[in-house]
């Protein structure tokens, strides 16, 4: 039987050399985005993706762009996972309406 896509990103993600530490997070999700947002998910400099981050205390990682949808995997608790979910689907939807649409005042 041919392994997921998840299984394979979540196996690609172990050997890109990402150590979790000591302990294995409570929680591991990956989160299909359109590649044509990634960067605006990014941000400069990675600002955005920190941002989420910070905020969430989950690890988000979008290293391999290479497939159309980059597969986004985040990891933490369950709750640091939520909320990490809903921070980058905020940004993927400002990200898709483009700036005229997220900067308007209505």
């Amino acid at each position: 039987m041919a392994p997921t896509p998840q299984q394979e990103a979540l196996s690609g993600w172990a050997a890109a050399g990402l150590e979790l530490g000591s302990r294995r997070p409570e929680r591991i999700d990956v989160l299909p985005l359109r590649r044509e947002i990634i960067g605006r998910i990014i941000g400069r400099g990675g600002s955005v993706i920190k941002d989420i981050r910070e905020r969430s205390g989950a690890r988000v990682d979008a290293r391999d762009q290479t497939e159309d949808p980059v597969q986004v995997l985040i990891s933490g608790t369950n709750d640091a996972v939520e909320m990490a979910k809903a921070l980058l689907m905020d940004a993927a939807e400002g990200a898709a309406g483009g700036p005229d649409k997220r900067d308007s005042v209505e």
